[in-house]
């Protein structure tokens, strides 16, 4: 697996990542432990070593299943944990609080869901109109001084957040959508990540699993999977607008594979042609690919130095 390395935080990680909102369950159908468990694990055995997750990905049940995973098999020094702070919520409906009460008493809950004393990267997972931008990068900053964070990250952050929240912190990572579908952070937060020096982290890069190559026009959502409601879906489904096949005999079969075009495309975006080098070099922008189902590692190989890389 290819590695990138961030000179300002000294974490070399994966140019893949696993994202875990699937496995809380929640606006996903639900999911299972077990296969979770073995879906974080055979990541890890694959090269993948960052493992991007969140509070709120099903009320702190991705965050228990990523610590168990972990710490089970003694396999953390072998991930870098990505998680977030600055959403709360009340009886099951979730909302932004990124005030220095809500982050600090966080702490205490990710130190025992994920079962660590340190967090690798720590990111504000959206902007929160009711607290001042300054006041959340002071207490990340705080948080990093003391070593419990060993990089700040914020995520769905607009340029003009990016510039308020760096005033009163160091900030290593911007996370933001990214793939086929959703390409907007082209046109803003890459080119001024790339002139800041600033690691980027897209998420969705097989967009809620439309570009996995496993979806059919008649594949059906249950409970409370989030899909039912987003229009890209529905488009696709229906032959509007995306430009996808409309009926099942014009679809690719269930095993084609969309996902390696997906993760090419984002991670092309994402480096500048200048840095892009070989494997072994340093590469400034962190990438990750969230996987909704269980991923499918059969296009990666160990090497003979032990390192997984792409057939």
């Amino acid at each position: 697996m290819e590695q990138a390395a961030d000179p300002e935080t000294a974490l070399e990680v994966s140019r893949v990542a696993l994202g875990t909102w699937a496995i809380g369950g929640w606006m996903w159908g639900g999911a299972d432990d077990a296969e979770a468990i073995a879906t974080i694990r055979s990541a890890l055995e694959h090269g993948v070593n960052v493992i991007d997750t969140a509070p709120v990905y099903g009320f702190g049940h991705a965050e228990e299943i990523v610590g168990q995973a972990l710490a089970e098999a003694g396999l953390r020094d072998r991930a870098l944990i990505a998680t977030k702070t600055g959403v709360d919520w009340r009886d099951g409906k979730p909302f932004r609080n990124a005030s220095r009460t809500r982050i600090m008493r966080e702490i205490d809950d990710w130190l025992r869901r994920l079962r660590t004393d340190h967090i690798d990267i720590y990111q504000v997972h959206w902007p929160d109109p009711s607290t001042p931008l300054e006041e959340t990068a002071e207490v990340m900053h705080t948080l990093f001084q003391q070593g419990k964070i060993r990089a700040i990250g914020v995520s769905n952050f607009s340029v003009a957040q990016i510039e308020r929240f760096r005033t009163e912190a160091p900030l290593h990572v911007v996370q933001s959508p990214y793939n086929l579908f959703e390409r907007r952070i082209e046109t803003d937060i890459l080119p001024y990540c790339r002139s800041n020096k600033i690691a980027t982290f897209g998420y969705g890069a097989l967009c809620r699993g439309l570009l996995s190559g496993r979806m059919r026009p008649d594949t059906a959502f249950v409970d409370d999977d989030l899909r039912h409601a987003d229009p890209k879906f529905q488009a696709t489904f229906s032959g509007r607008s995306t430009g996808f096949p409309s009926t099942a005999s014009e679809m690719p079969p269930i095993g084609s594979r969309l996902s390696p075009v997906a993760v090419t495309m984002m991670s092309a975006g994402s480096v500048p042609p200048e840095a892009r080098r070989t494997p072994s070099s340093t590469k400034r922008s962190i990438l990750s690919v969230t996987m909704e189902t269980r991923p499918d590692l059969s296009a990666l190989k160990r090497s003979p130095s032990g390192r997984a890389q792409r057939r």
